[in-house]
């Protein structure tokens, strides 16, 4: 039985709708967690992917609500070298978040920063008297 030919990718797995990837930042070596766009996101991207045709892609989501949330295109036709996004920002390592647990790989969430004000207030500090060292507590013999 012979059917349409698999189109050509560059990249070995295509990547399952909602599921958890590592990209990297291509200037800053930064290893960084994206997800690939569901069909909740389907209002903020063109297409969630097409892994068919001339120009075959797929839509990933960066971010979080905590911080600044953007939406990449990952073009992964065989005809080009590496997979990068649109904006050749970001490479495809190819790696889930499973995986790089696995490995041990450092990696955080892009433009992670706290909006708490409270983070700029100066606090007084705390005298360093009247603490109790962890050995005394845990000493039989200690009336606390």
């Amino acid at each position: 039985m012979k059917g349409r030919p698999k189109t050509p990718l560059n990249i070995d797995r295509q990547p399952p709708v909602g599921s958890t990837w590592i990209i990297q930042h291509i200037h800053t070596g930064e290893l960084c967690k994206c997800s690939a766009t569901c069909h909740n996101d389907k209002n903020n991207v063109i297409a969630l992917r097409k892994f068919s045709g001339p120009n075959p892609f797929f839509t990933a989501k960066i971010g979080s609500a905590h911080t600044k949330l953007a939406y990449l295109l990952f073009p992964c036709s065989v005809y080009l070298d590496v997979c990068h996004d649109d904006t050749n920002t970001w490479k495809w390592l190819d790696i889930t978040q499973d995986e790089a647990d696995i490995k041990q790989l450092w990696y955080s969430e892009p433009n992670l920063v706290t909006e708490n004000p409270l983070d700029e207030e100066d606090f007084p500090s705390l005298p360093e008297t009247g603490f109790v060292n962890i050995d005394d507590l845990t000493d039989p013999k200690n009336p606390l």
